[in-house]
């Protein structure tokens, strides 16, 4: 019996008192707020006849649920669930009857039930509230026949198939009452009693089945096409791409799968509708708060078998519940029981059916990664973190605390200021003691061995291993399919946190003097930093608003900054704003020298031996860090945190996981924030997240269940997509060049322009320029916009643009174009120029006129520029200021390659160019886009 199964008894699935009684306050997890959507997991577990009396309009003609009723009545030994009677009822079918059974779920949806899908998922994204709900069903009553909320909600749940379970949880949510604490009436941890003196279970945690939503995704033939990207990935052996060019997941496909002990008799991903996902999780406070109070932690599945370029958006994620408390998880492990068991499920092989062929197969699906936050890997592998001697989950280097202090930091060569003639006593960062799957391991079993509590804690103290309890300490996840997880190298440092959350903050409060009371020649005195804050606000409005969101001020409004701003501000304004600020250049190129580093990390193809040369990079950046900030002093301790130890093992990371674009957890805050900003509930806040989650979860299933992308999908903003839009228009010739309105249609340019607009074309036919430009067309149509096609930029020319007339917009008229220019050698070589686009000209060329040779005919796309004076630098190599400008010229449009920045910094201009072939984070706007970092859809984009 599994340890699900312990806890069985504890599920409230379908329980009718508690779907019943709606005055009840804690046995009522998803029917507590009067203005907000009830709980489609309640409404779907209701008596239908309830529902039939109290709607007699409520049509429900599913030969499907007549089955399953069917069933239940004739089935009184072993009362069943709906679930259950569906994996039954699915169990028991052939190819046949699942193609028809296919057919006919999307043909049993009417157009008044599209209708009512459609508002339920209007009502919940848009977060309306019931009386508005109410007023626009009476407004529209006569063109839409909309259903209250109650019955749209008791017909999504029934048709999408996803029915959430409820556990016993402690009130404080130390753990979930499964397993071996199913019996347990008193919190080991909190000593709260599990049920109210009525008899009441006080606290419910809400679990949403994530098989029947994988089953789903085979349901749709464009999904079906989409989850074919792991089984068409093409490894090469020399570059990491994606999760399925590492280490550990083409170990897996060669090793057999292992569930509970049990070696099974087929290998991981030995079919090509196996599924690969990835565990991930994090905490985030709720209303806004910034310290303390109570707490969400969402636990999120990441489908890698979509393109990268999909797989974090919101409807592809699969969440199975939150964690919601107002305290942290002690028992972790005790949610995730329902998942463990799962995932047992599916390594066996769970009968699904597959649309695209009408047959049955047996779905495997196996979870080959866990990313998260520090903290929620150190709770996930049940590490002590920076409290014990060996913190790292990576290696066992040993922490040092300064004299007088309990706190442990861990640099690469130890204090010695106190003897300066005693031996070096160092780590070699090239050949660390890395941890293994199996030495962990036998250090649990160590620690499950020992006499006493105390020496217990001190072992682990000792390993790193936090221990709450002689029978369950180690990691809390990968417990039952023992094949996929390697503990010490599954849970690789994450980008976004190690980077942007952790050492870019602690570098810039170095460099504020504000770092543990640090001092030292690198500190930048505060009316400098005002200046660079006062830069950097001024830049906004030169940046195009695709790169960043509005920046705070960096001196005062520092927490508050995203990851994304952190990103953003580090790698691309402090090399232009803190030129020149340090009293000692060396701490100028160290900063330079991180950012070469975190821009190799984000590349979308690394090699092998880049990789190599990055281990280098990050060795010799760590020491010099040393060197500059912690000085082997013991007093300077401080500066030697975890997170920059951390940095040695982002290439281990890459290569045994996959790269750091594709392990990031920049779509985890996303989430967090789309939970966090539909949150209404201050008295119930839980019970609300709980019910965001399932209807999240329903909408996503009805979406591929049902066909009903089209229903379902977000709005489409104008120019977002990589196709051109109706309101653009697109040449022979220029097939990625979308111009946009305005457009000067009757625009006569001067006799300077035509003479620029000759020179260019005599390089093209040759003759004399005179001639040339005597023979341009008298009227060329002036463009103000155009868009780069295959997902680039927009840019607002010159004449477009309101800047000049003092309007407050941010500045995108700015483009990076390259031109071929002839070498020594009588070829040509390809240069990168910089400039501001004035207009998109259409240049007609009569056919008629022999000057213009093979040309005569077509249509031409003139792009005038004012080029800056930037010395032939490239701005995604080195650091490229713009000294000033040049005269107009006139090149081909299709020489411009991107949008660029700048950023104003004593009468300099810096050149901010995003076009580099690496990752990076973009605010997709959805329909459910909110402010902040944690609103931008994490995608990845390629130039």
């Amino acid at each position: 019996m599994s340890e699900h199964d312990l806890g069985q008894n504890d599920s409230k699935e379908m329980s009718p008192e508690l779907n019943t009684s709606l005055d009840a306050e804690a046995a009522e997890p998803g029917l507590h707020e009067s203005d907000d959507m009830t709980s489609s997991a309640s409404l779907s577990s209701e008596d239908p006849v309830r529902w039939a009396d109290a709607h007699s309009q409520q049509r429900d003609s599913d030969n499907l649920d007549a089955a399953l009723d069917f069933i239940a009545e004739e089935d009184t030994e072993d009362p069943w669930n709906e679930n259950e009677l569906l994996s039954r009822a699915l169990a028991e079918l052939d190819a046949a009857d699942a193609a028809e059974l296919h057919t006919h779920h999307a043909t049993v949806i009417t157009d008044e039930e599209r209708d009512n899908i459609r508002a339920f998922r209007l009502r919940f994204i848009a977060n309306i509230p019931r009386s508005a709900y109410n007023q626009m069903r009476h407004s529209f009553r006569h063109r839409i026949q909309l259903h209250s909320d109650w019955v749209i909600l008791y017909r999504v749940a029934r048709l999408s198939g996803v029915q959430p379970v409820w556990y016993e949880c402690c009130p404080n949510a130390c753990l979930c009452y499964l397993g071996e604490w199913a019996d347990t009436h008193l919190c080991p941890d909190c000593k709260e009693p599990r049920y109210s003196p009525a008899g009441r279970p006080r606290r419910y945690f809400c679990y949403i089945p994530f098989i029947p939503r994988l089953q789903a995704l085979f349901q749709s033939l464009r999904l079906i096409e989409l989850l074919r990207y792991r089984s068409q990935f093409c490894n090469n052996g020399e570059t990491i791409e994606d999760v399925f060019s590492s280490e550990h997941y083409q170990k897996l496909c060669r090793a057999r799968v292992v569930v509970d002990g049990e070696t099974l008799d087929h290998c991981h991903f030995s079919d090509p509708r196996d599924i690969a996902f990835a565990f991930c999780s994090d905490s985030y406070l709720l209303f806004q708060r910034r310290r303390n109070g109570p707490s969400g932690t969402p636990i999120l599945l990441q489908i890698l078998n979509l393109p990268p370029d999909v797989r974090t958006h919101l409807d592809n994620l699969i969440c199975v519940g939150v964690i919601g408390g107002p305290r942290q998880p002690k028992r972790l492990h005790t949610f995730l029981i329902p998942f463990e068991d799962e995932c047992a499920q599916l390594a066996h092989g769970v009968q699904t059916y597959d649309a695209s062929c009408c047959e049955l197969f047996m779905l495997h699906a196996y979870c080959i990664f866990c990313s998260g936050d520090i903290l929620a890997i150190q709770k996930l592998i049940n590490l002590r973190g920076v409290n014990a001697w060996v913190p790292c989950r990576t290696c066992r280097i040993r922490g040092v605390h300064p004299p007088g202090q309990k706190n442990f930091y861990y640099p690469l060569n130890l204090p010695r200021n106190q003897d300066p003639t005693a031996p070096a006593k160092e780590w070699d960062p090239r050949n660390l003691p890395l941890r293994t799957h199996e030495g962990l391991l036998a250090n649990i079993a160590e620690m499950r061995d020992v006499p006493t509590a105390k020496y217990r804690k001190e072992l682990g103290q000792f390993h790193g291993i936090r221990c709450t309890s002689r029978d369950v300490p180690g990691p809390v996840i990968g417990r039952r399919v023992q094949s996929t997880l390697n503990f010490a190298r599954s849970f690789p440092w994450d980008w976004m946190h190690l980077f942007c959350e952790n050492n870019i903050p602690n570098l810039v409060s170095l460099w504020m003097g504000r770092f543990s009371g640090l001092d030292g020649s690198y500190v930048i005195p505060d009316h400098i930093w005002l200046e660079i804050a006062d830069e950097t606000s001024k830049a906004v409005k030169t940046i195009p608003s695709t790169f960043v969101g509005v920046i705070p001020d960096i001196v005062y409004s520092r927490d508050v900054f995203t990851a994304d701003i952190w990103a953003f501000w580090f790698m691309y304004i402090a090399p232009i704003v803190l030129r020149g600020r340090f009293q000692d250049d060396k701490y100028y190129a160290h900063l330079c020298d991180f950012i070469d580093i975190m821009k190799v990390t984000l590349q979308f193809e690394t090699t092998r031996v880049e990789l190599e040369e990055l281990r280098e990079k990050i060795v010799l950046w760590v020491l010099q860090y040393e060197e500059y900030y912690y000085r082997y002093d013991d007093a300077r301790l401080a500066a030697c945190r975890l997170v920059v130890h951390g940095l040695l093992h982002v290439v281990d990371d890459i290569l045994y996981v996959g790269p750091s674009w594709a392990t990031w957890t920049f779509f985890i805050e996303r989430f967090c924030g789309s939970l966090r900003s539909a949150l209404h509930s201050r008295t119930k806040p839980w019970s609300n997240l709980d019910k965001r989650v399932t209807n999240l979860a329903h909408s996503a299933q009805l979406r591929a269940k049902y066909e009903l992308e089209d229903e379902l999908a977000p709005p489409v903003r104008s120019g977002t997509t990589s196709a051109p839009t109706s309101q653009e228009k697109v040449y022979p010739g220029y097939p990625l060049s979308y111009l946009r309105k305005p457009c000067l249609a009757k625009y006569e340019p001067g006799d300077d322009i035509r003479r620029r607009i000759a020179h260019y074309l005599v390089g093209l036919v040759g003759g004399k320029q005179a001639a040339i430009a005597k023979a341009l067309p008298q009227c060329m149509p002036a463009w103000g916009k155009v868009r780069i096609g295959g997902g680039g930029d927009v840019v607002r020319a010159m004449i477009a643009s309101r800047v000049r007339l003092g309007t407050a917009e941010r500045d995108s008229s700015y483009v990076r174009y390259e031109v071929l220019q002839p070498d020594r050698q009588g070829g040509d070589i390809r240069k990168v120029h910089y400039g501001q686009l004035q207009a998109v000209l259409e240049c007609p060329l009569d056919p008629l006129q022999k000057i213009w040779a093979d040309l005569g005919g077509n249509m031409l796309l003139l792009a005038l520029i004012t080029p800056c004076k930037t010395n032939d630098e490239d701005a995604t190599r080195e650091l490229t200021l713009c000294d000033g400008y040049r005269a107009q010229v006139v090149v081909d449009l299709r020489s411009i390659q991107a949008v660029v920045g700048r950023v104003a910094s004593r009468g300099h201009y810096g050149i901010i160019d995003r076009s580099g072939t690496y990752a990076r984070t973009t605010f997709t706007p959805d329909e459910e886009t909110r402010e902040g970092d944690e609103a931008s859809e994490v995608e990845l984009q390629s130039d």
